[in-house]
């Protein structure tokens, strides 16, 4: 018993021997060699990164011009619709009906301030007026009020009546804001469209050989062509190149009478001048009326298989033709011996008839008496050149 009294007294004087060693000293008790795990370390918290938030950019709105008043007159409803319906897009978005509808109000003027007096006051005094507080509902009162019921019908008879009195651009801004209303397919108006145009941009297509009347040809063709043709005729300084100007030359000449206009009719050889100075050759195949009843000669090119209609003032008669029979230059005036040509003068009038024009590849004359020689664009004048008769008086003589 005193045994174990004294392993109890040792014990626990091991005991107290333990407890009185500081804790990161002291051995651990687990019957291994193993080191005691480190201390926990105290986590220190984390800093989050600040993030700066960058200010907004304003928002940068166009400023457009304040709409004009409306004062009822209906021929300006459609256009003052579309102005305040666009200003308010732009300038006051996401806005409320009654504030549009205020809005709007506030620009009727006249008539139109008129008609709607007596609703808003019905709608602030005695009962609500729908139309009043629904933007959609307003314009659909608005369009029975001052709305154009026979706006197609006006726009076509203008259209119709249309014609280029200024310049290209000036009658194609025209012309696209009426065909807006009139449901025409565009064959039509680019048949509308060219019959409106002055003549002297209707010759100047012909000159180009540009078909209008082509299965092929839009509308917008013969606008970017007739635009195309304006500009060159402004490089002209306000001259058009179809007048017929007197040269310093001509007022050197005696002056005389005007001629007459030729009379042209079906099956005569003609020619005009394009805006290159070179003469275009034809033949009138027949004579018609065209869609607005003007009397006009149906004419075909050389060398085009299809006929279309050119104004009598573009053409003039030809006295050369390039098909046919070719004629053959003019002999001398006077012959060396006896009445008839020399064997060198049978065997040129025999190749005449071979002769090829290097300037416009027609038969029977020679570049030098090419009819479609440039002429800085004026009118060219073919004169007829009178062959000496082979039984003239002068040679008679000499014979």
């Amino acid at each position: 018993m005193s045994h174990f009294n004294g392993l109890h007294t040792d014990l626990q004087t091991i005991f107290d021997q333990i407890q009185a060693i500081p804790a990161a000293q002291r051995p651990q008790l687990t019957g291994t060699n193993r080191q005691p795990p480190p201390p926990p370390v105290a986590s220190v918290p984390q800093t989050q990164p600040i993030r700066v938030t960058q200010p907004a950019a304003p928002t940068v709105r166009v400023k457009l011009a304040k709409p004009d008043k409306f004062d009822g007159k209906k021929d300006k409803s459609t256009t003052f619709k579309v102005a305040i319906t666009q200003y308010l897009r732009a300038t006051y978005p996401g806005i409320s009906d009654n504030d549009k509808i205020a809005f709007i109000i506030s620009y009727l003027d006249g008539k139109a301030s008129e008609w709607i007096e007596p609703h808003m006051e019905h709608d602030v005094l005695r009962q609500t007026v729908p139309w009043l507080h629904n933007v959609n509902l307003f314009w659909a009162e608005f369009e029975k009020r001052f709305g154009e019921i026979d706006r197609a019908t006006k726009a076509l008879k203008k259209l119709k009546s249309l014609k280029q009195k200024s310049s290209v651009q000036d009658y194609v801004t025209e012309f696209q804001s009426l065909a807006a209303y009139v449901n025409y397919d565009d064959l039509a108006l680019r048949d509308m469209f060219y019959e409106g145009l002055k003549d002297e941009i209707k010759m100047a297509m012909l000159s180009q050989l540009f078909d209008v009347k082509d299965d092929t040809t839009t509308g917008q063709m013969v606008v970017d062509r007739a635009l195309l043709i304006d500009q060159h005729l402004e490089q002209f300084a306000g001259r058009s190149i179809f007048e017929n100007k007197n040269s310093s030359a001509s007022n050197n000449r005696a002056t005389t009478a005007a001629p007459t206009r030729e009379k042209l009719s079906s099956g005569d050889a003609v020619y005009m001048i394009g805006t290159d100075g070179r003469a275009v050759k034809g033949k009138i195949e027949s004579i018609s009326r065209n869609s607005r009843g003007q009397v006009v000669p149906n004419v075909k090119w050389a060398g085009q298989n299809s006929t279309v209609q050119v104004p009598f003032p573009a053409l003039k008669k030809d006295d050369r033709p390039t098909s046919g029979t070719a004629r053959a230059p003019p002999p001398p005036p006077a012959l060396a011996k006896g009445k008839g040509p020399g064997p060198m003068e049978l065997d040129g009038e025999r190749r005449t008839g071979g002769i090829i024009c290097l300037r416009c590849q027609g038969k029977g004359h020679m570049a030098r008496d090419c009819p479609s020689k440039p002429i800085s664009g004026y009118e060219a004048k073919i004169e007829e050149i009178k062959e000496p008769d082979s039984d003239d008086e002068s040679v008679k003589g000499d014979a």
